[in-house]
């Protein structure tokens, strides 16, 4: 099912939220660690929002936005990739009405409407979700072989896989 089905899909059936899940991700954490980190960031989650990544994206963590009183989510700037999303209805919404006709990779093409304000996105922080290393996963916080993460959560802020900090 290819993510703007997905999003079709979701618009038949009235769902207020919804998230596509791609089938090579798994948990940061135990699966009670994850909901509460969920939980979290649903909690800090703007009304305005249209989608919320749940997994460790290629984003230029320099200019993504953080504030004291979110803790758990951050604002994207071009984050890219696509497996582990959160979606609101009214995010849903815009991506169908400006992915379509497809211009590009659906990870592209969220960057750029996320780049140009068209989309309102959010990152969890730390990921809850990431890819396989069994898949060719390239994420440095993740331990070869396990496929865990290997740093704590209370580090996240501070530590990325490409080596830069995150603000404040």
């Amino acid at each position: 099912l290819s993510h703007l089905a997905a999003h079709e899909a979701a618009r038949a059936r009235n769902h207020t939220h919804f998230i596509i899940l791609e089938d090579d991700l798994i948990l940061g954490g135990s699966v009670r660690s994850v909901r509460a980190r969920l939980s979290a960031a649903l909690a800090e989650l703007p009304p305005s929002a249209d989608m919320l990544y749940l997994e460790a994206c290629y984003e230029d963590c320099r200019n993504v936005r953080y504030s004291r009183s979110c803790r758990h989510i951050g604002r994207a700037h071009r984050p890219y990739c696509g497996g582990g999303i959160l979606f609101t209805a009214a995010g849903s919404a815009r991506v169908l009405r400006n992915a379509k006709p497809p211009w590009s990779s659906i990870d592209e093409m969220y960057s750029e409407l996320i780049d140009d304000l068209t989309l309102e996105a959010y990152i969890v922080a730390p990921p809850i979700l990431y890819q396989s290393f069994f898949f060719g996963s390239s994420l440095s916080l993740l331990s070869p072989g396990t496929g865990r993460y290997t740093g704590s959560v209370s580090e996240y802020p501070t530590r990325l896989s490409s080596g830069t900090t995150h603000p404040g």
